[in-house]
C-alpha cells in the first residue's frame, strides 16, 4: 500500500484518487492501516469530510459536513457533534479543528478529545503526520510583532551581530561595511524615516535568524510536537522564517536595502514555483509516523546540516545524516509493515537509511535534556 502526495490531491498505489462530487482541498492518511480522510469542497464555501480505507473496495463515507465563511470553519459530524475553529485539518480517521492554541481531535466512531497547547503556540495549518495514530500534532510559535519603538534597537543589534559574524562568514569587505553604514544612517535621528527602519528590520530579522540557525548559532524552537493526551512537548529547532513560498508582483525599489511591493501574495504552501517541493518549508522538514505502538519523528533541524530521528516515547534521538555543507534534499517513506526509510542528497550523491526505528535502537543518543518536556 502506497500513498503519494500531489499539489492538488493524492494517489493510492500509483492511481490518482478523484472524487467526482467536488475538489479535494486537504487530506491525510496512514499507510500501515490504509486509512485516509479528506476534505472535499462541493461548492464554494461548502465541504464534506470523507473517510475511507484503501485496503477495501468500499467507498469512503461522509463523517462530517462543513462550511467556511469569514475565516471560520463550522463543522457538524453525522453523529450530531458540532465544532468551530479557524483551521480544519484532516487526520487518517477524522480531523482536528483548531483556533490558535486550542483544538479538538475528532476520531470517527470514537468521539472527540479537546486540548490546549501552550499559549505562545498555535496549531500549525499543515501537518505531515497523523494525529490519530501518533497522538501528536504540530505546533507553530505565534509571531510577536515588533513595535515602532523596538525597531531601532533591532537594527542596532543586527549591526553589531553582522560585524561579529561578517568576518567569520567572509563578509569583511568594504562594500559590506558600507551596507552597515546605510543601516546606521536609517536608524539614527539624521537618517531615514520610521517606515524605512521597519522595512530594514523586517528584512533583516529573518535573515539574521536563518543565518544563525544555518551556522549552528543559537537555538530557535519555532515548532514543536504536542501530545494531545499527555501534554508532552517535543521542541524542534526550526525557524518560522522559511515557512512561506512568496509570489511577488509589481515590485518597486524603495531604498538601497529593501524592495517595496504594491502586491504581495504569501502562499503558505509546501510547493515552490513550478510545483517542486519547497524544502525550506517546515512541512517537508518535519515527519512523524506511527510504527505500530511507537511514534517516530524524522526532522531536519538546526539549518540543513543534520537529519535526525527521535523515538517520541523514550525521547532518544539519533543522527541519520550529517553534512557540514548542508543537506539540500531528503525524503522519508513508510512501508505497509510500518518500517520507515529515509534518503538524503549529500552533495552530488544520495545516501539511504533503512528501518529508522531499528537504527534508533542501535545508534548513539544525541538528545539534549530540553528536547522533550
Amino acid at each position: 500500500m502506497q500513498f503519494e502526495r500531489a499539489r492538488d490531491g493524492f494517489s493510492i498505489n500509483g492511481q490518482r484518487y478523484v472524487d467526482a462530487q467536488g475538489t479535494i482541498s486537504a487530506y491525510s492518511y496512514d499507510i500501515p492501516s490504509g486509512d485516509f480522510t479528506y476534505v472535499l469542497e462541493t461548492e464554494p464555501g461548502y465541504y464534506v469530510v470523507k473517510a475511507g480505507r484503501a485496503t477495501t473496495q468500499n467507498e469512503p463515507v461522509v463523517i462530517a459536513n462543513a462550511q467556511r465563511g469569514g475565516g471560520l470553519w463550522t463543522v457538524t459530524t453525522v453523529t450530531g457533534r458540532s465544532f468551530s475553529g479557524r483551521r480544519l485539518i484532516p487526520s487518517s480517521r477524522g480531523f482536528v479543528i483548531a483556533s490558535d492554541n486550542m483544538g479538538s481531535r475528532y476520531v470517527a466512531g470514537k468521539g472527540a478529545t479537546s486540548f490546549a497547547a501552550p499559549a505562545d503556540f498555535s496549531i500549525a495549518p499543515l501537518q505531515n503526520g497523523d494525529a490519530v495514530n501518533t497522538g501528536y500534532v504540530l505546533l507553530e510559535r505565534a509571531p510577536v510583532p515588533e513595535g515602532p519603538s523596538q525597531v531601532g534597537n533591532i537594527v542596532g543589534g543586527l549591526i553589531g551581530a553582522a560585524k561579529l559574524i561578517g568576518p567569520a562568514a567572509g563578509l569583511g569587505t568594504s562594500e559590506n561595511y558600507a551596507m552597515l553604514d546605510v543601516l546606521k544612517g536609517s536608524s539614527g535621528n539624521a537618517g531615514g524615516s520610521k517606515s524605512a527602519e521597519a522595512d530594514i528590520a523586517v528584512g533583516l530579522v529573518g535573515a539574521a535568524q536563518a543565518l544563525g540557525s544555518s551556522m549552528g548559532i543559537g537555538k530557535k524552537d519555532d515548532y514543536a510536537l504536542f501530545n494531545v493526551s499527555s501534554g508532552r512537548i517535543v521542541p524542534l529547532n526550526i525557524t518560522l522564517e522559511s515557512k512561506q513560498a512568496e509570489v511577488l508582483s509589481d515590485c518597486k525599489l524603495k531604498n538601497a536595502m529593501a524592495a517595496k511591493c504594491s502586491r504581495l501574495e504569501s502562499l503558505d504552501s509546501i510547493y515552490a514555483a513550478g510545483g517542486k517541493r519547497n524544502m525550506e518549508h517546515y512541512f517537508w522538514r518535519i515527519h512523524w509516523f506511527n510504527v505500530p505502538g511507537r511514534p517516530i519523528l524524522v526532522a531536519q533541524e538546526k539549518g540543513t546540516k543534520k537529519v535526525t530521528a527521535t523515538d517520541l516515547n523514550s525521547g532518544k534521538k539519533v543522527i541519520l545524516f550529517e553534512r557540514m555543507l548542508g543537506i539540500s534534499d531528503f525524503a522519508v517513506t513508510q512501508e505497509i509493515d510500518g518500517k520507515i526509510n529515509a534518503t538524503a542528497k549529500m552533495g552530488f550523491s544520495s545516501e539511504s537509511r533503512q528501518d529508522v526505528a531499528a537504527l534508533i535502537d542501535k545508534l548513539k543518543n544525541v538528545a539534549e535534556d530540553s528536547d522533550i518536556n
